[in-house]
């Protein structure tokens, strides 16, 4: 971990002498920063620090108690503010999003609100906030700032767009854990849902001006791959229409909105970016024959077959519709649908068995959303096993096969 957590620690820092041995003494290091400082800063200048309330899955760890003691000898060292976080063992795997990170949503909102309580001072707390959850908890005086990170990853407009009264136009953060991942393999971040993370200047030059020749196109396809194209040409002026075979927008999303609850909401954000660009949305309008346009986007989806067991898209009446399954459950494949498909099965109570095929589970994810998924199936019952035998309810979670030809001949450019 942190340096200076690291001796505020009981876990880590086992020195009996000045440094060590009582939450005072294993503070000094902490303090004693603090007030170096302080001095070099002027006692004027805004100071905080980021300090851990608790340590998830270490015995002993820092405890509430203890890093109440630090924070307040902190304060008196020139402290002005206390910004409250958590820890977590890094050797478990679900440590960083049991600490700092958190999945659980509002996970260190009580802390937060005891530190401001006891301490009287300026507290900014974080940890997976909707905008909704902020505002509740400044007003119920759990805190008086509010920081968010993996929220303003997925769209760093957002203050700016609650200011200006936007909260729908917000793309709302999936928790997949790809920024975070991105640390464990010492890559740039990036993020599921925001590709121009870590690329914003060279997407703010690109998007800074219309096209010179605004085109007529037609996007074939509402599934989140035709929605997000067709913003992105209309946001450059062009005059898009996206048409949807179905009755209904999102594709596979509602199908993965149904198995994996971090993604509600990214659905919606996708049609109406599209429907506040200008994108005209035909649903029920399927490309069977010469489209009357400049270009063609072709964005129909791939391919995910089942047979002779069922397949994801046979699925769309239980994870969308709420039709029952049939006990016993196999769901083979080791994808993050996969995975994610076992959970809810077990989460409503059946006896599930998820038969993988490759050595790694949820590749997809960032690797703290891998761990985090895997041991939500463990601690859900999840059976994962070598091999099942058919069962009642049988899926097969195959790799994607790539797009579909188009139903008749037509010209398709990519722009």
């Amino acid at each position: 971990g942190y340096l200076l957590h690291a001796f505020l620690s009981p876990h880590s820092n086992q020195r009996a002498d000045r440094w060590g041995g009582s939450a005072e003494g294993r503070a000094e290091l902490f303090t004693t920063v603090v007030r170096a400082v302080r001095a070099v800063v002027g006692p004027t200048y805004p100071l905080w620090a980021r300090v851990g309330a608790h340590e998830a899955h270490r015995e002993p760890g820092q405890r509430i108690d203890d890093a109440l003691v630090a924070m307040g000898l902190g304060i008196d060292a020139g402290l002005d503010a206390i910004h409250v976080t958590a820890y977590g063992d890094p050797m478990v795997a679900t440590g960083i999003t049991d600490g700092h990170t958190p999945h659980e949503p509002g996970a260190l909102l009580a802390d937060a609100a005891r530190v401001r309580r006891e301490l009287g001072v300026p507290v900014i707390a974080m940890g997976r906030l909707t905008p909704e959850a902020a505002e509740r908890a400044l007003a119920d005086g759990a805190a008086d700032v509010i920081a968010m990170g993996r929220a303003l990853i997925a769209d760093a407009d957002l203050p700016a767009k609650l200011a200006a009264g936007q909260r729908h136009r917000i793309r709302p953060c999936a928790y997949q854990y790809r920024c975070i991942g991105a640390i464990f393999l010492n890559q740039p971040v990036q993020c599921a849902v925001n590709p121009e993370a870590g690329h914003e200047a060279a997407h703010d030059a690109d998007t800074a001006t219309a096209s010179a020749r605004p085109r007529r196109v037609v996007v074939a396809g509402g599934g989140p791959a035709g929605l997000e194209c067709a913003r992105r040409l209309a946001e450059r002026g062009h005059h898009v229409e996206l048409w949807e075979a179905s009755d209904r927008l999102g594709g596979r999303l509602a199908l993965a909105e149904g198995a994996d609850g971090d993604l509600r909401g990214l659905l919606a954000w996708l049609v109406g970016g599209a429907e506040d660009a200008g994108v005209t949305i035909r649903t029920g309008t399927p490309v069977t024959g010469a489209v009357d346009a400049d270009v063609l986007v072709w964005a129909t989806g791939a391919a995910w077959p089942g047979g002779p067991s069922l397949g994801v898209d046979d699925l769309r009446g239980w994870l969308v519709g709420g039709a029952p399954l049939a006990d016993p459950v196999v769901v083979r494949g080791s994808s993050k649908a996969a995975v994610s498909i076992a959970v809810r099965a077990r989460s409503e109570g059946h006896d599930v068995r998820l038969v993988p095929d490759d050595a790694v589970l949820a590749p997809e994810l960032g690797l703290p959303g891998r761990f985090r998924l895997v041991a939500a199936a463990v601690r859900a019952g999840v059976a994962i096993v070598d091999e099942a035998p058919a069962a009642a309810t049988d899926v097969r979670v195959a790799r994607a096969e790539g797009p579909p030809p188009p139903a008749a001949p037509v010209d398709v450019h990519v722009i």
